[in-house]
């Protein structure tokens, strides 16, 4: 935990840093902690299926350039990507505190 939040501390000094200019300004999104943890919500922490989440993410984030030859904005590959994690996250709740009565055997 500790790791992760000086990881995630550090990225976001880069990222200050970087939109003030006083660091080399990377021309790719830093956005990779949100969508890893996008990723692994949505594929349940499955090996497999974090293959698929992050190749469903990866095709979202490099066709949202294109989107705008057809009159898409692009903004609309985040609101998808925003309401994957919605409802991903809502059945996560949904399992936590809506649970299903167990059954008595032999009882009324």
């Amino acid at each position: 935990m500790i790791i992760s939040g000086a990881l995630a501390g550090l990225g976001g000094a880069v990222e200050g840093l970087g939109t003030f200019q006083n660091v080399y300004v990377q021309g790719s999104s830093l956005a990779v902690g949100f969508n890893g943890m996008a990723v692994s919500l949505l594929a349940a922490n499955s090996p497999i299926g974090i293959l698929f989440a992050a190749f469903l993410f990866g095709v979202l984030q490099v066709g949202a350039p294109g989107m705008n030859a057809a009159q898409v904005p692009s903004e609309l590959v985040s609101i998808v990507t925003a309401s994957i994690i919605f409802f991903v996250s809502v059945h996560y709740l949904i399992e936590r505190f809506v649970k299903p009565k167990k059954q008595v055997k032999g009882g009324k």
